[in-house]
């Protein structure tokens, strides 16, 4: 993903594939973890649809959700319920931002 001034930041892949997992599972909350993480993309792509802005952006995140819910991980079934490693990502998830200067 960029942040507004064009920077690549990248979210780290464990905590990604948690997010998709617990989606897939049925998790709301991690469902729009993935939305909100996407959403400059989907607004950015939106525009290069032949439709309204508004229907583009609708049509990119409900695809979006219809993807990470089908979504098949490689994990074996042992890491993927792992909770230790579910409560590291949601002890991360808690924990302050430190705060960045905008460009």
């Amino acid at each position: 993903m960029e942040t507004k001034s064009g920077r690549s930041v990248a979210e780290p892949a464990g905590r990604m594939l948690a997010w998709v997992e617990a989606s897939a599972e049925g998790d709301k909350e991690a469902t729009q973890r993935i939305l909100d993480y996407f959403r400059d993309d989907i607004e950015r792509l939106s525009g290069f649809l032949r439709m309204p802005r508004e229907e583009a952006v609708q049509t990119l995140t409900l695809e979006l959700i219809e993807l990470v819910r089908t979504v098949r991980t490689r994990r074996s079934p042992a890491a993927a319920g792992c909770a230790e490693e579910k409560a590291a990502y949601a002890a991360e998830d808690a924990a302050p931002k430190p705060k960045t200067k905008s460009g």
